[in-house]
């Protein structure tokens, strides 16, 4: 009975000093909510030394069993005690044979404009139930049909298994062939972090058949790890976004060792040749609006390389449906509406692909939210044991935008390019 009173003492003690640490952990000043933020980093960071302990051991940080307990904590977080929306139906169902959950509104049964939508999670974890509530929200605000793809995922399936999926379901979709009553003259394509970055990839694949693409928070390019805000964020809020784990990230949907992580954070996975040809594409001097004032930064420009690294790696760096940012012709693609936070790893990589998208005449709107940090989107909705006022906000400002450009129902948004 000692024994165990002292052990539980011992315990209630690092418990108390822990939350104590985390609680009192500095934050910028202008984040909202910081406590939320501070466990949600917590959690993150958590999860960042596992994913060390896997690099150190050199074995698969994603086994089954590891993805069905992040899956679930993290649908936890994001759900709560999760209850179905009764504004919304939901069915899960294939298209294309690829699974997919669909949620659209019960008081509408005519053929309805549709969101296809790719999550995030680093093309290895989460599922569309892990979103479930975040998607229900979603289509009954927009009053959207929602059409989540359950993508097949790393690192059992690598690229390009889950951008194939995505562009067979959205086929489908297009061509009124999915069994969804979908007015296929007004289909949109969105995504969150790896999701947004499928999302423009898909988006460019059906160019004439896509209405709008929206980009929140993605990732675009595996290029340049210093840029501004790999640099600014590098050890903010590490828990929730961290140039370790993007990299880390990109090996696994790539199928490429995980050793490779620490040359890529140091950018020495490039070839000069590389680097010469494609850097102008992601070049902060040339790309990142100054009036925006996000960075007193620039782009390191990378120097160094190793050759074993750089020769496995140099044909996925350049591969335009991997990295979106590589194409050097935007002029074509559906427009845009992207979404970017001030503490984000990837910044700066989605707000110079909007400035790039601006520069070649294509219509784009950029929501630049600065209190804001990666991922904040997906706590929008208020049954989630999460719920944060500025994902709230934007959310709202991304239905006013839909409302007007699928529904006409509110009034124009005269700038092209705004933040």
């Amino acid at each position: 009975m000692k024994t165990f009173l002292l052990f539980l003492t011992i315990f209630v003690v690092f418990a108390s000093y822990r939350v104590y640490v985390v609680l009192n952990r500095p934050l910028p000043d202008n984040i909202k909510q910081p406590n939320v933020v501070r466990i949600l980093d917590e959690l993150g960071r958590i999860a960042n030394n596992y994913l060390k302990l896997c690099l150190m051991l050199n074995i698969n940080p994603a086994s089954q069993p590891i993805k069905s307990i992040v899956n679930n904590g993290f649908g936890f977080v994001m759900n709560g005690v999760y209850s179905q929306n009764p504004d919304v139906q939901v069915t899960n169902t294939r298209i294309a044979n690829v699974p997919v959950k669909i949620i659209q509104p019960t008081k509408l049964t005519r053929s309805l404009p549709a969101i296809i939508y790719v999550h995030g999670g680093g093309w290895t974890w989460f599922s569309t139930d892990t979103y479930s509530s975040y998607l229900e929200n979603l289509s009954n605000r927009t009053k959207m049909i929602v059409i989540a793809i359950e993508y097949r995922k790393a690192p059992e399936y690598p690229f390009p298994a889950g951008y194939s999926d995505c562009i067979d379901v959205t086929w489908q979709i297009l061509a009124g062939k999915s069994g969804v009553n979908v007015d296929t003259n007004k289909v949109v394509i969105a995504g969150d972090g790896s999701g947004g970055g499928i999302a423009a990839a898909v988006a460019r694949h059906f160019p004439n058949k896509i209405m709008i693409q929206i980009l929140i928070n993605p990732v675009l390019q595996m290029l340049d790890f210093q840029t501004p805000s790999y640099q600014d964020n590098v050890d903010i809020i590490p828990g929730i976004t961290s140039p370790e784990r993007e990299a880390l990230h990109w090996l696994l949907y790539i199928g490429q060792p995980i050793a490779f992580a620490s040359k890529i954070t140091e950018n020495k996975h490039v070839f000069p040749t590389t680097v010469q040809s494609h850097f102008n594409l992601i070049d902060s001097a040339k790309h990142l609006p100054t009036y925006l004032k996000i960075t007193n930064r620039t782009t390191i420009i990378p120097r160094e390389h190793d050759f074993v690294v750089a020769m496995r790696l140099q044909t996925y760096i350049t591969n335009e449906t991997l990295s979106p940012m590589m194409h050097k012709n935007l002029q074509d693609i559906p427009k845009a509406y992207v979404i970017t936070s001030q503490y984000d790893v990837l910044r700066d990589e989605a707000v110079m692909y909007t400035n790039r998208i601006h520069g070649d005449g294509n219509k784009v709107k950029l929501k630049h939210y600065k209190n804001a940090f990666h991922g904040f989107f997906l706590f929008s909705h208020e049954s989630g044991i999460f719920h944060l006022d500025e994902a709230e906000t934007a959310l709202q400002e991304l239905v006013d935008f839909l409302r007007y450009q699928v529904y006409g129902l509110s009034k124009p948004l005269r700038e092209a390019y705004t933040v």
